[in-house]
């Protein structure tokens, strides 16, 4: 039995063709029922920005040894005055 290691990293600028891939390739984005964004190179100005990572939102990349299987996104939902998650 082999064991697999999934692992998450920081967006390199190299992984951003991999995330484009699901804005603009219908049978990449197909399975996620995800139709893609008007504006296919915001992911390359806020990496350039922020690296893709802030306080309120961030990307990491899902990789298996050196093979990038995809992305997590997340967000800051403020739920009231003085909470979030």
């Amino acid at each position: 039995m082999s064991l697999e290691r999934v692992t998450l990293r920081p967006v390199a600028e190299d992984d951003l063709t991999i995330m484009e891939r699901f804005l603009t390739e219908p049978r990449t984005a197909e399975p996620f029922q995800w139709f893609g964004w008007w504006d296919t190179r915001r992911w390359r100005r806020q990496w350039a920005e922020t690296g893709l990572i802030t306080e309120e939102a961030g990307h990491l990349l899902v990789v298996r040894d050196d093979e990038r299987l995809g992305f997590v996104a997340w967000r800051t939902v403020v739920s009231s005055r003085t909470t979030h998650y």
